[in-house]
């Protein structure tokens, strides 16, 4: 952990989550979407809060939630995660998901506290460029969480790490087989034509950089999160995170904890 980065946090304290007023939370980009996705779930539920978890395209289905119909939804208990979802006919591992209205919808009826929304999909590469219609986002999102695997930015650019690299590279002006640089994926998280879609211009835009599993690896990132902060102005915060592992620390750049 560099010496200059902040004391080890959990997800919702590393985003300064005010899980009273942004309700909706939009996650995107690729490389430990659904991780996150359920980590921060857990984290929410743990507070007493009703939990639903959806998206707006598509998830593998979860083994150990539970699994509502978009149009069977019921209030949920205080501490309660649940999954919203119907079987998807041409793959039965899978849940398609809701129209972006839905979870605005569910906050209005008080059927649960906050909804968090899996808006993209990535082939489970550790990178994309988004096309046309992509992210998928909620309507009213209120935080947005764009996701880069710390394999697809150091592994040589291209299509076998980079889900649309064709897009990826006109977006970026990456070139194949160079790691990811820091110009790239500053093009890579602008709004609109980014990872970050079109989002309401209210919403909070954070980054988190995943697969750091390593103390020399979180330095690395610690250095190219804040070329790219600096580049940016919109980026509120970055996190640094080893999803997979619970015990990892999860560290901010910038926002209220610079």
């Amino acid at each position: 952990m560099n010496s200059q980065s902040k004391a080890p946090e959990n997800i919702s304290d590393a985003l300064s989550l005010n899980a009273e007023q942004e309700r909706i939370i939009a996650i995107t980009g690729a490389g430990g979407k659904t991780t996150l996705m359920f980590r921060l779930a857990d984290e929410l539920a743990s507070q007493n809060l009703r939990v639903l978890v959806t998206t707006t395209t598509r998830i593998y289905r979860p083994k150990d939630q539970a699994i509502i119909k978009p149009g069977e939804m019921f209030s949920l208990e205080p501490g309660c995660i649940a999954v919203a979802g119907a079987p998807c006919e041409s793959d039965k591992r899978k849940l398609t998901g809701v129209l972006p209205e839905q979870p605005g919808l569910w906050l209005e009826q008080n059927l649960c506290d906050i909804v968090i929304v899996e808006a993209d999909g990535a082939r489970e590469k550790p990178m994309k460029a988004p096309a046309i219609g992509e992210p998928v986002l909620p309507d009213s999102c209120d935080v947005v969480i764009a996701v880069t695997g710390w394999d697809g930015i150091r592994a040589p650019a291209g299509p076998e790490s980079i889900h649309r690299w064709p897009l990826f590279q006109s977006l970026t002006g990456q070139r194949e087989g160079r790691p990811v640089s820091g110009q790239s994926l500053v093009g890579l998280l602008k709004p609109v034509v980014g990872l970050f879609g079109s989002p309401p211009l209210n919403s909070r835009l954070c980054w988190l950089i995943n697969k750091l599993d390593s103390f020399e690896l979180r330095d690395k990132a610690w250095l190219l999160g804040w070329a790219v902060l600096g580049q940016s102005t919109h980026i509120e915060r970055a996190l640094l995170a080893s999803l997979a592992n619970k015990d990892e620390p999860v560290e901010c750049l910038g926002g209220a904890h610079n």
